[in-house]
């Protein structure tokens, strides 16, 4: 992988540094060997030598070495010198770059903040310490992260924050000024975009069944089965995962009601599931090179979606393509570049919000109704309706009139299930002793709806024909409101 140009620099300056280093030393050295040398004391020799640092030592040269040390000493105190004036004009120049309206300061990751220069004229690296600027992104860890905002927090206070995070709810925690974002949650979402897998369905015979086996189990694993629940809702989908799974198999309560198979052991102890999947995604990070590898010596025909850091463009998929038991097909092996594709701030969920807002869609206008009073878990399921919008698209374009309000129907009501399932929601027939018309209970997590749609009453599978035929409209239905709400 090719250095970044954040490195390159930190190289350059490590070398100007050693190099400043060096010079000092060897200045020191001979100039106290030449004042020995001038029958001086040693003390005597160090303390005109110091003075030659500062320019000022008019005695002529006793021999070679204070002669030549006199002259070193200059360079390093002009080439110190110039050091400084640099980063002094560094600063200034971030302190320009703060005033502009569209300024970005970027704190932790000095690769992202290259990554936000290819799009963005006013990025502030941070390097240089805190400056004023309009907008502030923080890629640190958490805890820097943390750190940061509360050391700066009053300085931030009427400033547009956003925060990377692994634990808080994506993008949609915060006030007008603060924003969190998940970089891993971001390309998750991008990934089923890039690569759905509309093509897997026959459709005479119904929905199909699927196999996806995902290896690597961390953050953007995780994401990746998330998304994936709901972007292959049209399908019967049976998910494999192989990684660190401990965590979540004890904390999701409905893995069976998702298809959800996890495993302890290492993926090659299961080589005849990854034989039957349609599709094998690699998420692992910290091996990924040596799990392609292994992967492509067992079978040369398993097309590999690869979530890596590193891109096509960097020649890392033809090396990998030479492979020692024989040349692996090049479409065999998709790179994901995830960091890239996330897009940092230019694909979080607040532009999707902005974008939504911007419509005339009566649909839309009760979503950004209800915007500011819905809890988070709303807020999500929101968004992913709209998501659910967008792949209509796609699945018409694939079968035309074959994808009617019913099929629709059915795959919303699927999507609900799964998000709800995967949240450790469950089935209760009345949800809430209390008020028998409730269709959900969030202290309990009881949810009404919660079953397969056949299973429903026609009430309840109007309804959902009803958000559909709202969704396939270009103006909402009167009435569907009350619907949405009962969903």
């Amino acid at each position: 992988m090719s250095l970044s140009e954040s490195d390159k620099k930190d190289k350059r300056e490590i070398r100007r540094l050693r190099f400043l280093n060096a010079l000092m030393a060897v200045t020191l050295i001979m100039g106290v060997a030449g004042g020995l040398w001038a029958g001086e004391s040693f003390f005597d020799s160090l303390f005109n030598t110091l003075l030659m640092f500062a320019l000022n030592n008019s005695i002529p040269p006793a021999n070679i070495l204070l002669n030549v040390t006199r002259f070193l000493a200059a360079f390093f105190t002009l080439s110190a010198i110039l050091a400084v004036v640099e980063n002094l004009f560094l600063i200034l120049g971030d302190r320009i770059r703060g005033k502009r309206k569209d300024s970005m300061f970027v704190f932790g990751s000095k690769r992202d903040s290259e990554e936000l220069r290819k799009t963005q004229k006013q990025v502030i690296d941070g390097s240089n310490g805190f400056v004023d600027a309009s907008n502030y992104v923080l890629l640190g860890s958490e805890e820097e992260n943390m750190q940061f905002y509360l050391e700066h927090y009053d300085r931030l206070a009427d400033k547009h924050v956003y925060f990377k995070t692994e634990t808080l709810p994506g993008v949609l925690v915060g006030t007008e000024h603060f924003q969190s974002f998940c970089p891993e949650e971001l390309a998750a979402e991008q990934f089923w975009v890039r690569y759905p897998m509309t093509d897997f369905i026959r459709w005479d015979e119904g929905p199909a069944d699927l196999t996806v086996v995902v290896i690597g189990f961390e953050k953007l694993g995780e994401e990746l089965l998330f998304y994936g629940l709901q972007a292959c809702a049209f399908a019967n989908v049976t998910w494999h995962i192989f990684g660190d799974t401990h965590r979540f198999s004890q904390t999701h309560f409905n893995l069976d009601k998702l298809n959800v198979v996890t495993y302890t052991e290492p993926w090659y102890d299961h080589i005849d599931v990854l034989r039957r999947a349609d599709r094998i995604i690699v998420a692992e990070q910290q091996q990924q090179l040596k799990v392609i590898s292994d992967l492509f010596l067992i079978s040369a025909d398993w097309r590999l979606y690869v979530c890596t850091v590193f891109s096509r463009e960097e020649n890392g998929a033809g090396l990998l393509l030479r492979h020692r038991s024989g040349t692996i097909a090049a479409e065999n092996l998709i790179l994901f570049d995830w960091k890239s594709e996330a897009g940092l701030l230019s694909q979080t969920r607040r532009a999707q919000v902005n974008e939504t807002n911007s419509r005339s869609d009566a649909f839309i206008a009760l979503m950004r109704n209800d915007w500011e009073k819905a809890d988070t878990f709303k807020r999500y399921s929101y968004l992913y309706l709209l998501n659910f919008r967008e792949q209509i698209k796609v699945l018409k374009e694939r079968w035309g009139d074959r994808i009617t309000t019913d099929e629709l129907a059915r795959i919303i009501h699927r999507r609900m299930c799964n998000y709800y399932w995967y949240h450790n929601w469950s089935y209760a027939e009345n949800p809430d002793p209390d008020d028998p018309e409730a269709v959900e209970y969030l202290p309990k997590r009881l949810h009404r709806y919660l079953r397969p749609l056949e299973d429903e009453d026609t009430e309840q599978k109007a309804r959902e024909r009803h958000i559909v035929e709202a969704l396939l409209a270009s103006e909402h239905p009167a009435g569907a409101e009350e619907e949405w709400h009962a969903v």
